[in-house]
């Protein structure tokens, strides 16, 4: 008898793969343009202020397929840094879409060493959306990156959960817009759960931000 997770995973695995099919021919003409442009997202956040922010060049941009971003640091009164990244697609169908860390990561030297969904505390609410954690590792080093999907109202930390999600609505809504976000501690020389309780700080209040600048 298949484990309840593992029956769960096969159902899923299986409702994506029966609407699969369907999703280009309804995501084509829908484009869902972003509420307010990522640039203007504060250059604080709490007791972060932005140090520096960066452009990828248009090969980039055109790999990726972002029609919006951001990619900056922001560092406390205590130098601690993190590298925040922030893209919307106005649609996403095959050729068009997210980029998993699970496949990038790897792809850049980085090994995942582990990976577990996280909650948040979100200040001031009873709301405790949940992220995927990774802790990479590159030789001796190590660091911890959060992230998640926020796609049409929803915070998603499991891409075949996002998948599914985004064919329903590709076929009720006529949309299969999103935004992928990402954090990586950087340059910090703590140890991991020092990290880990540093980015959870940062998304509980950039995650609730960003809902004013993307599509409910």
């Amino acid at each position: 008898m298949l484990q309840i997770p593992k029956l769960r995973a096969t159902i899923l695995a299986v409702l994506f793969l029966s609407f699969a099919g369907l999703i280009n021919g309804f995501a084509r003409d829908a484009v869902t343009p972003i509420s307010i442009t990522l640039d203007r997202i504060p250059g604080r956040i709490g007791s972060w202020r932005m140090a520096e922010t960066q452009a990828m060049g248009a090969d980039i941009v055109d790999l990726l397929g972002v029609d919006d971003y951001i990619f900056r640091n922001y560092k406390d009164d205590q130098g601690q840094a993190i590298n925040v990244y922030v893209s919307y697609f106005s649609r996403t169908d095959r050729s068009k879409g997210y980029h998993s860390p699970l496949n990038c990561m790897p792809g850049s030297g980085w090994e995942i060493a582990n990976t577990k969904p996280l909650p948040l505390k979100i200040p001031g609410s009873s709301e405790e959306p949940t992220v995927n954690r990774l802790l990479l590792q590159k030789g001796a080093e190590k660091k911890v990156s959060l992230y998640w999907y926020q796609c049409r109202g929803r915070i998603l930390h499991n891409e075949y959960l996002e998948r599914i999600y985004r064919v329903i609505d590709s076929i009720f809504k006529n949309r299969t817009d999103g935004a992928f976000i990402r954090l990586v501690a950087i340059n910090t020389g703590q140890d991991i759960q020092k990290e880990e309780a540093m980015l959870k700080d940062f998304a509980s209040r950039l995650l609730p931000m960003l809902r004013e600048y993307l599509p409910g």
